[in-house]
C-alpha cells in the first residue's frame, strides 16, 4: 500500500535535487518514517514552514507546520499539497494523485503564543548551573 498520496513518476534522489533547488533544506532532527527516503523543510513567511516527505515507493506527503524553532510547531500541522504540485508540474515531474488530497488551509493561524525552545533550553543549562554551585556539588572531582 503507497504511503504518500501523490505518487511521482521521477526518481527520488531527482526530486530531491528538484526541491531543493527550490528552496528546500534537509529537515534536522525529524521524526522518520518507514521508508522515507528524504525530509525536506522550506521556511515561509512569518512563523511556518513546508515540510515534504518522500517515500521509497516514489510517493510523497507534505504539510505545513509551525517553524521548529517554536515548542508550538508540535502543535500544529495540516496537510498543504498546493505548492508540491505546482512544483511539481513547473518541473515538469509526471505526478498521479494516488488518495483522496485534503484541501489546502486557506489561512495560516495567528499563533497566539511563540515559545523559542533553544531559550528555554538556555534558561535550563544557566538554571541548572546556578543550582550546582548553589548546593555545592559542582566540584573538580
Amino acid at each position: 500500500m503507497p504511503i504518500g498520496p501523490v505518487r511521482v513518476f521521477t526518481d527520488m534522489r531527482k526530486l530531491k535535487e528538484i526541491l531543493e533547488g527550490e528552496g528546500f533544506q534537509e529537515a534536522p532532527l525529524q521524526i522518520w518514517k518507514d521508508g522515507q527516503a528524504f525530509g525536506l523543510v522550506k521556511k515561509l513567511n512569518g512563523d511556518f514552514e513546508l515540510h515534504v516527505r518522500g517515500f521509497e515507493d516514489f510517493t510523497i506527503e507534505s504539510e505545513v507546520e509551525v517553524s521548529r524553532e517554536y515548542l508550538e510547531h508540535f502543535l500544529y500541522r495540516e496537510p498543504c499539497y498546493g505548492p508540491i504540485l505546482r512544483i511539481l508540474s513547473k518541473h515538469e515531474v509526471a505526478y498521479n494523485v494516488i488518495k483522496p488530497l485534503p484541501r489546502d488551509p486557506d489561512t495560516l493561524p495567528a499563533l497566539k503564543t511563540k515559545t523559542p525552545w533553544a531559550l528555554l533550553v538556555a534558561l535550563g543549562l544557566v538554571g541548572s548551573v546556578v543550582m550546582c554551585i548553589t548546593l555545592g556539588q559542582c566540584s573538580n572531582k
